[in-house]
């Protein structure tokens, strides 16, 4: 990876220790190309600052470099589970700050790595967006669909899927009981759909790894890890990465 920032942000000189960086890694379907992007923006700043936003294409050119794009019209939110990419597109949920320092949702910002541009702001589910706070919503990329998740701490996780982008359609497909005591179970993120129907989920704040049968309403307890936000899935095959990456 080069690097440093793009000719077009270089002048900037900044410090990325004392900055947060959002990476994402996406395949554009029609032309099998994998980029990179990554959104830059200032550590413990109250109010939002300014974001950059670059784009690398991996494989390319010897000497290539990191290439500087408008930034999104919003400030997109910088957690992990903020961000996802699903054929081609890479999606964040945008930030909105209200009164009383209280940051709260208003929108799904998308970024088309084959035209290197943001597309119009996704409206999520009205009731969703408008009253829960980023502690309570991820995103996530299930079976090739776009879905927010809504959890209710200790309580349940609603899993709503994107259906119609233009339409701004989503429906809710899956609610998942998560029956665990009020200490443990506030991080709750789905990972897969087997073919089975059943879900594959992680509890962070235990480093649980637990399989959720929808139809019976019971899960299995499978793994324990370290506890973490930054899990992702790797669904290729290992043996021939080249070929079959993400």
């Amino acid at each position: 990876m080069p690097r440093g920032l793009s000719p077009e942000h270089e002048p900037r000189k900044l410090d990325f220790f004392n900055h947060k960086v959002s990476v994402a890694f996406g395949q554009v379907a029609s032309t099998g190309e994998f980029k990179l992007l990554r959104v830059i923006d200032k550590a413990f700043e109250e109010v939002p600052s300014e974001q950059l936003c670059e784009v690398f294409a991996h494989g390319g050119s010897r000497g290539a470099r990191w290439r500087g794009k408008k930034a999104a019209q919003d400030h997109v939110h910088m957690s992990p589970l903020s961000t996802v990419a699903i054929d081609g597109v890479v999606y964040f949920l945008l930030d909105e700050y209200v009164s009383n320092q209280d940051v709260r949702p208003k929108g799904i910002a998308s970024f088309d790595l084959l035209t290197e541009e943001w597309r119009a702001i996704l409206r999520g589910p009205v009731s969703i967006l408008a009253k829960n706070r980023y502690g309570n919503l991820s995103l996530a990329a299930l079976n090739g669909s776009l879905v927010l998740v809504h959890c209710r701490p200790y309580v349940s996780m609603d899993m709503w899927f994107l259906m119609d982008f233009e339409k701004g359609l989503w429906v809710k497909q899956h609610t998942v009981e998560i029956r665990l005591g009020v200490h443990n179970a506030y991080f709750t993120h789905p990972l897969a759909i087997l073919k089975n129907g059943r879900i594959v989920i992680y509890i962070g704040s235990r480093g649980l790894l637990r399989i959720y049968n929808p139809r019976t309403k019971t899960y299995a307890d499978v793994a324990e890890m370290v506890s973490s936000d930054r899990i992702g899935l790797y669904t290729g095959n290992l043996l021939s990465i080249a070929n079959d990456a993400i």
